[in-house]
């Protein structure tokens, strides 16, 4: 099988025994893998509730990336 990269490909699985044989084909799409060069944030310093925050992230390469932010609580002593 050709490894080309990213794309959408034919693939064909025969299974064959002495009786009788049997072939199954599907398409299935290879991405590419994920590269994220750099994040930055907008403000890193004390936020209050309302308060307007951007993140950026640049990325060299991928397909169909979703993203998912998670924020938790953390008190400092």
């Amino acid at each position: 099988m050709d490894s080309g990269g990213p794309g959408t490909y034919t693939v064909t699985l025969t299974a064959s025994n002495n009786v009788s044989d049997m072939a199954v084909t599907r398409e299935i799409t290879v991405q590419r893998t994920i590269d994220v060069t750099d994040t930055n944030i907008s403000r890193l310093s004390l936020i209050h509730p309302g308060d307007v925050i951007e993140f950026n992230i640049l990325m060299a390469s991928g397909s169909d990336v979703n993203f998912d932010l998670h924020c938790t609580d953390s008190h400092q002593v």
